[in-house]
């Protein structure tokens, strides 16, 4: 139906009576997005009103803000239409225009207030009739008389003008609906289900699907405390659960729903602000008991939007999925119905892929489906079932075949066309008959559904590999499997194939000792052997030899036969079977072809390449000076980046090759203020955006404000290397160091391994870098602290060599200089940690990591009042993102400072990291003088229960740490209290 488009004048005197109202007074961000939205449709920009435009104009969103896994957007649209429509039926009903959000559109569209249909319709069943009574009517309507004409208002006059057209359009969209719904139902479930012929009639799909849904756990959202940040992580968490198909998401209020909030597998999500500033804390539990499922506090830069989706997709994976702790609730108490138990043997089948758990799974389901239940869920993984038979060889199903898996898929489609699940099982199917086109396509529409899904992410991942698309493929695998744990195995495969041609070794070696837990199979034990083989284990190389001979003969006499068989990419087949034949195994080549040659082994180029950084200066001024001699001063002395201190355009190819990056310093948009923007210079992606005002940029000011800037870019934890992560470009030099810095906030002995694996192998290449061994002596120290078994034959000797070695390779090195200091805090020797952190910290005062080791030496020789005030500046200089033993540091020098709010804040980010006794200490003398019994008794509990030593005597632990002795006395004292019968 067409309408005249209004005057402006008529939109604007609208849109400002709209804006001033009660319905929109309430809500700031839907009153900026109306305005937005108007005046750039009457300014003639109605081409520009796209998600990402409005997410950067409207909603402060960076030129990184990605709409598939933020939905603000959408969201916030959402809301807007639901203010218009209240408005308009309300305090607006006499509004001559109606402004308009078209579902599908951010154009807005103005209509006359009279067309709208009114909001309280007739039943449907008693519309349908009424329309079919006026569709004769029609072909005889007269036009309006002008003396009636007169007794209505001009929007009457339009509204009956069209109204039999209008009446038309909606009887013939019923009857379509109707037909359609049931040829849909007779395809899905027989024409007996829709003659009636089954008990119940046609209600019984209803029912059935309605009851199938009322098994899953159900689950709630309770924004406890509504911050910016709360309300970013809950519009993401409502994204993500609503997508969740072994759960029910009910998008309302507990006490709302009494009767299932009582019930035993009813859980909610709890989001309210963490003890820092900007923080959130996600905690889940169940309704009936009250028990604590998880407990989980994002930092104030966890909350970003740069890092936020990777965060929330790692919590619903880790709450909701068949691993995740919803489930384990449900088994640990007995709390199963049939449809949860098949869920949780679906999680045992992938973890140990073998005949008897994939039979128990597909038999699980069948009885399901023979029981009348009817899920999305049900016939999608019974889908994956049947493909799993095809190609591992399974007996059960008799007889499976992709044509079955394809029927199973098209139901699951039928009964929830949203299903990101039935989209994975299609790709998988395409898959399996080696349309890889087709199974990107179908995976990247599974990923689009359910973008917080890592399951979604995977599969994409897995499909970009087996499409050729290796780069890609693997940093998707890489990064959703570092948030996926436990997972399928054939996750591992997946990422080998993808390492395997992007050339990583570390990525290889992980996979294939994932793979090494599970039931073998012909390729996983390819994929072990071929890395036996690079490690020169000629050991382990010969029993998995032997292995595949032994086991699987057929694939030992012709592993083409199964790469081919599987629809490998050629590449991926002749570079695997290459290598199996190095390793040992025939290498048979393709009728008429000849065996190519395997290229001969070269050391990668540029393993200890940094990022390099480039500064333009496109503004003129004092301030502007000023700005850009901090950032000389501070980027010539971060180790972690190659700053070159001129402007790309001399170096073109190195510009290009996306590991380069400039700083773009201009004059602001005040008088004074200054305007920092760093960009990478291949994809013109903005990484960060900063603008000082007139007094950030002054003398007194400006090395502050610069420092901040320079924290929350250079560094490991910064926005240059989260870029590099997440683009896969972090290779060498830069995946170790990404990987120290994940240690660093994890604190585990699995990552500690492996990022001092990845140095040692850059060592035994015979590095040049300081770093390396900077970073090879502070593990190494590390591993003595905590008592990891790699590297093996750890000694305080060896790390002393490698950081003197890092030294000579570069005696202005900071990281070098923490590396001496940490040595020197083992011995306890105080004063000389003293001394090279702060070297350290004078040679680079704007890295956060040089002033938090500084910070840390500070207190612990006894200077609290100044380590809290350093330790303070470095966690605010780090914005979110740093290590819990700054935490603790901060702890130690409020608590003996005697400022107990600052101690308290300080330890709460503990609960969150791997528990260890000093971090738990802090935790208990917290809690135990703030007076909470219920807490004081949990740590206590976890503490005998983990570290029983140190509860025998913790002063032990103390002075072998080199304690100060007043820190030690005032330690003991609060454990005394607290109830620690050991603490003498």
């Amino acid at each position: 139906m067409q309408h005249s488009t209004p005057a402006a004048p008529a939109v604007r005197e609208t849109l400002d009576r709209l804006l001033a109202s009660q319905t929109f007074g309430r809500s700031e961000r839907a009153r900026e997005l109306l305005r937005y939205l108007v005046e750039r449709e009457q300014a003639g920009e109605a081409d520009k009103l796209k998600g990402f435009s409005i997410a950067v104009d409207v909603f402060g969103k960076d030129a990184g803000f990605d709409p598939s896994t933020d939905a603000v957007v959408r969201v916030q649209a959402g809301r807007l239409r639901e203010l218009l429509d209240q408005y308009f039926s309300g305090e607006g009903a006499g509004e001559p225009i109606r402004i308009v959000i078209p579902r599908g559109s951010y154009i807005p569209s103005y209509e006359p207030n009279g067309v709208r249909i009114p909001s309280r319709q007739q039943p449907i069943e008693q519309q349908v009739p009424a329309v079919l009574e006026q569709v004769p009517a029609t072909a005889s309507a007269k036009p309006v008389s002008a003396s009636d004409a007169q007794d209505l208002s001009g929007t009457t006059v339009i509204l009956f003008k069209h109204l039999h057209a209008f009446w038309i359009a909606i009887a013939l969209f019923f009857i379509i609906m109707i037909t359609l719904m049931v040829l849909m139902l007779r395809q899905t479930y027989g024409p007996e289900v829709v003659s009636g012929t089954k008990s119940n009639g046609g209600s019984a799909i209803g029912n059935s699907m309605a009851a199938t849904l009322e098994k899953l756990p159900a689950v709630y959202l309770v924004l406890v405390e509504k911050t910016p940040q709360t309300q970013r992580i809950e519009t993401m968490l409502r994204a993500g659960l609503s997508n969740m198909e072994t759960i029910q998401f009910i998008d309302r209020k507990p006490g709302e729903d009494e009767a299932r909030a009582n019930n035993p597998t009813t859980f909610a999500f709890n989001l309210g602000s963490g003890a820092t500033l900007g923080s959130v804390t996600i905690e889940v539990k169940n309704l009936k008991t009250g028990r604590v499922l998880n407990s989980e506090t994002l930092s104030a830069f966890e909350t970003t939007a740069s890092q936020a989706s990777d965060h929330v997709a790692k919590i619903l994976g880790d709450v909701t999925g068949p691993f995740g702790s919803i489930y384990g609730y449900i088994e640990q108490n007995r709390l199963q119905n049939d449809l949860t138990t098949c869920v949780i043997l679906s999680k045992t089948y992938p973890s140990d892929q073998s005949a008897k758990n994939h039979e128990a799974a597909y038999r699980c389901l069948e009885d399901l489906v023979a029981h009348g239940e009817a899920s999305a869920m049900i016939y999608a993984q019974l889908a994956g079932q049947q493909l799993d038979a095809i190609v591992w060889g399974y007996p059960y199903p008799p007889d499976p075949s992709v044509q079955q898996a394809m029927a199973l898929v098209n139901k699951a489609i039928q009964i929830d066309p949203t299903s990101s699940r039935a989209y994975r099982m299609a790709a998988y199917a395409e898959g399996v008959v080696g349309n890889q086109k087709e199974r990107v396509r179908w995976a990247k529409k599974a990923l689009d559904a359910a973008p917080y899904d890592l399951r979604t992410v995977y599969h994409y991942g897995w499909a970009l590999v087996m499409a050729g698309n290796y780069q890609e493929g693997t940093a998707l695998l890489a990064r959703s499997l570092n948030l996926a744990n436990p997972h399928s195995k054939w996750l591992d495969y997946a990422l080998f194939q993808g390492a395997f041609m992007e050339g990583d070794q570390e990525l290889q070696k992980r996979a294939a000792l994932a793979l090494s837990a599970v039931e073998p199979q012909p390729e996983y034990l390819a994929a072990q052997l071929i890395v036996a083989v690079n490690s020169r284990d000629n050991t382990e190389a010969a029993r998995i030899l032997t292995e595949i001979n032994d086991k699987f003969p057929e694939f030992a006499a012709s592993p083409r036969a199964m790469f081919l068989k599987n629809h490998y990419p050629p590449d991926l087949t002749e570079k695997l079977l290459q290598a199996l034949s190095a390793a040992g195994l025939p290498r048979t080549a393709p009728a008429g072809t000849e065996p190519l040659q395997a290229p001969p082994a070269v050391a990668l180029p540029g393993s200890e390449d940094l990022p390099t950084v480039y500064l333009t200066v496109k503004g003129t001024g004092s301030a502007v000076e000023r700005v850009v001699t901090a950032l000389r001063a501070g980027l010539t002395h971060f180790e972690t980046i190659n700053f070159v201190g001129r402007e790309p355009a001399p170096d073109r190819n190195k510009a290009a090759d996306g590991t380069s990056f400039v700083f773009n310093v201009q004059s602001g948009p005040t008088t004074g203020s200054v305007a920092v923007e760093v960009q990478n210079l291949r994809s013109d992606t903005v990484v960060l955006s900063r603008n000082l005002a007139a007094f950030d940029a002054t003398t007194s000011q400006v090395g502050p404000q610069v420092g901040k800037i320079l924290g929350d870019t250079a560094p490991v934890s910064g926005a240059i290397y989260t870029f590099l992560a997440r683009n896969g470009l972090a290779k060498g030099l830069v995946d170790c160091l990404i990987q120290e810095n994940a240690f660093e906030l994890a604190a585990n002995a699995k990552i500690h391994e492996s990022a001092y694996r990845c140095f040692e192998a850059l060592a035994n290449s015979d590095a040049k870098s300081s770093i390396v061994y900077s970073s090879l002596s502070t593990l190494t120290t590390t591993g003595l602290i905590w008592r990891y078994a790699y590297p093996l034959n750890a000694s305080l000797e060896k790390a002393g060599e490698f950081a003197q070695r890092a030294i000579q390779a570069d005696p202005s090195s900071p990281r070098a200089y923490n590396a001496k200091a940490y040595i020197s805090n083992r011995l306890g020797i105080w004063a000389d940690t003293v001394q090279w952190t702060s070297k350290a910290y004078e040679i680079n005062p704007y890295d956060p990591q040089a002033i938090a080791s500084y910070a840390y030496a500070l207190t612990f020789s006894g200077d609290y009042a100044k380590g809290m005030a350093v330790m303070t500046q470095a966690i605010e200089a780090a914005n979110g993102a740093h290590a819990a033993w700054w935490d603790y540091g901060l702890f130690a020098s409020a608590y003996m400072q005697g400022d107990k709010e600052l101690a308290a804040r300080a330890v709460a980010p503990l609960a969150s990291v791997a528990p260890n006794p000093l971090f738990l200490t802090g935790r208990l003398i917290v809690a135990s003088e703030g007076g909470n019994p219920g807490l004081v008794k949990d740590i206590v509990d976890q503490l005998e229960a983990n570290f029983p030593t140190f509860m025998a005597d913790p002063r032990a632990t103390l002075t072998k740490r080199n304690y100060p002795p007043d820190m030690v006395e005032k330690f003991i004292g609060a454990l005394r209290t607290a109830g620690v019968s050991g603490a003498t």
